[in-house]
């Protein structure tokens, strides 16, 4: 006779939820560290970072996407402007988006400058 208890079992049932909450749980975390990074009006840098892989453009060209990060970089000469960066790895091809931002006197940013690179 086995002594198997029932969550022996059913683990990989539990773990499946589990891992789903964890992985969901990290976009939340991550927009509230940027938007800490980025001050008050983050808006045009999460929209762009939120948006970027639902873009037809990119989406035509990398074809479904399969990953995605992201990194913002302040440039430590002029504290009010950072460079964005994305990546995102689809089944044709990968797209790199390199923005530049500066943060206006009202306190928003607006990108200025962006660079899209697709490698295979």
């Amino acid at each position: 006779m086995q002594d198997k208890s029932w969550l022996s079992e059913y683990k990989w049932l539990l773990l499946l939820p589990a891992s789903l909450i964890l992985y969901l749980a990290f976009d939340p975390i991550l927009n509230r560290l940027d938007k800490q990074m980025l001050g008050a009006h983050p808006e045009v840098i999460l929209k762009a970072i939120n948006s970027a892989k639902a873009s037809p453009k990119i989406v035509g060209r990398t074809g479904t996407i399969l990953s995605e990060s992201h990194r913002l970089d302040k440039r430590s000469s002029e504290p009010d402007s950072l460079i964005l960066q994305i990546n995102l790895k689809g089944e044709k091809s990968t797209a790199t988006i390199t923005a530049y931002a500066v943060k206006q006197a009202a306190g928003a940013w607006r990108i200025y400058k962006g660079d899209t690179i697709f490698t295979k």
